[in-house]
């Protein structure tokens, strides 16, 4: 029996969806948070960088659980320190632009995160992975 999904795809414009998919976590944002930004805690669930990642600038990426762990290259598009992350990556797979809210919800937080899409088909592939990943 397979999981039942829990993202969803949004139109949001001509030519534009969101995948979203939405977790309700225990730790407060700043924490939630440090799992994203520090580089040892990212390293435990999620992928390693190389660099600093810091607004505009680029960085190698590389997700723990694909098949032959590539690196992808990767720019930090936009920071809000524990309220949002915005990063864009390309690889052979192609492009991705990804995104992170966190809010506070009720002494635990909510977290969205966001794959930007032209079209809604590769969510099919990739919403299982970022379930996974999640």
């Amino acid at each position: 029996m397979q999981p039942e999904p829990t993202g969803r795809v949004h139109r949001t414009g001509e030519d534009s969806y969101d995948l979203v998919l939405t977790r309700r976590l225990a730790g407060s944002p700043r924490e939630v948070w440090a799992s994203f930004a520090d580089a040892g805690q990212a390293s435990a669930w999620i992928g390693r960088w190389d660099g600093t990642p810091e607004p505009g600038s680029g960085f190698g990426f590389q997700m723990l659980y694909e098949e032959g762990q590539p690196t992808s290259q990767a720019r930090l598009a936009e920071c809000v320190p524990r309220e949002r992350l915005r990063v864009l990556m390309e690889d052979d797979g192609g492009s991705w632009d990804l995104e992170v809210r966190l809010r506070d919800d009720d002494g635990g937080t909510r977290l969205e995160f966001t794959q930007h899409l032209a079209d809604p088909a590769p969510a099919e592939d990739t919403g299982p992975g970022w379930e996974y990943y999640l």
